[in-house]
């Protein structure tokens, strides 16, 4: 996923899976650890009792349309297209993805599995319509909010990861592409130019402010946090949480990348090597829950 290919209007885009057959990426050495398979519903009806929103929780990479050159809500607008024929234009639907950074929809040995975003969200839309018809309704919620900005540390690069990415972009300081009609960027000059970024942002500060976001709407919590933590936090965040649910959306408010387990850097790969897209501190996800938890307490008093 490291490579970027360009379109016929210049275009830079992400040029998707690589690998050949059925059986999904073979190469991939570590496919374990847990997911949060909980779909979370959040209903809202007027005096009539007519629905007027839905908020689904689910948590899953939406990649089934990825690497396709096209603007896709996948699987979460499929969501929303399947409750608006249930519900009628009136009712407002709306997804929560979950903290999905290790979390891809891809059972990646299946040589018969299909991509289909459509069904995904067929499924899960029938899902939530089971949930809400064994609610309870009440006529009056709490409405409360908290943000927290925590200082969370950016990683240390090496001498030796820095000395190479200098002395390639020293050579090549303008993209190296790897063919004539450049409709490829070579993954080392992006590797550098990438792994330099890090280095640049560390000497402007050696933190980064991270926006906690934390909604009470009557006993629900809705949680916002930004970039793409592992699946891990956000199971910790609701195992220890005062309130119940508790439903977590990642990619809020700023761009920050992937935040993995300490388990899972010492193991390398896309999500945990030094790269713009994952830049924070081994400490960054424990940092996170522990804060997190913390500002839920604040909003039920505990």
């Amino acid at each position: 996923f490291n490579r970027r290919a360009v379109t016929g209007d210049g275009t830079v885009v992400m040029p998707g899976r690589t690998w050949p057959g059925g059986l999904g990426p073979t190469y991939i050495r570590y496919i374990e650890g847990p997911m949060d398979p909980e779909l979370g519903v959040v209903c809202l009806r007027d005096r009539s009792l007519q629905v007027r929103a839905v908020l689904v929780h689910h948590t899953c990479h939406p990649v089934h349309v990825f690497p396709s050159c096209v603007v896709s809500s996948d699987w979460p607008g499929a969501v929303c297209s399947e409750l608006e024929e249930m519900y009628g234009e009136a009712c407002v639907p709306a997804v929560l993805n979950g903290c999905c950074g290790n979390i891809n929809p891809w059972p990646p040995f299946d040589p018969d599995y299909v991509e289909d975003h459509r069904r995904m969200g067929r499924v899960l839309a029938q899902g939530a319509r089971r949930v809400m018809e064994t609610m309870s309704f009440t006529d009056q919620a709490v409405l409360d909010w908290r943000v927290r900005r925590v200082p969370i540390p950016l990683r240390e690069l090496t001498e030796e990861e820095l000395r190479w990415a200098a002395e390639l972009l020293a050579r090549h300081p303008e993209p190296l592409w790897t063919d004539d009609s450049r409709t490829q960027v070579d993954l080392d000059w992006m590797v550098a130019a990438s792994v330099t970024s890090v280095h640049l942002m560390r000497q402007r500060g050696p933190d980064l402010q991270y926006e906690i976001q934390v909604l009470r709407i009557g006993d629900a919590a809705i949680v916002g946090l930004p970039g793409e933590p592992f699946v891990e936090g956000q199971l910790a965040v609701k195992l220890r949480s005062p309130a119940y649910p508790t439903y977590v959306a990642h990619c809020t408010s700023q761009y920050v990348g992937y935040v993995p387990t300490r388990e899972a850097l010492q193991r390398g790969g896309h999500e945990v090597n030094t790269r713009y897209w994952a830049k924070l501190a081994p400490e960054a996800l424990d940092l996170i829950v522990d804060n997190t938890v913390s500002v839920l307490g604040e909003l039920w008093g505990r």
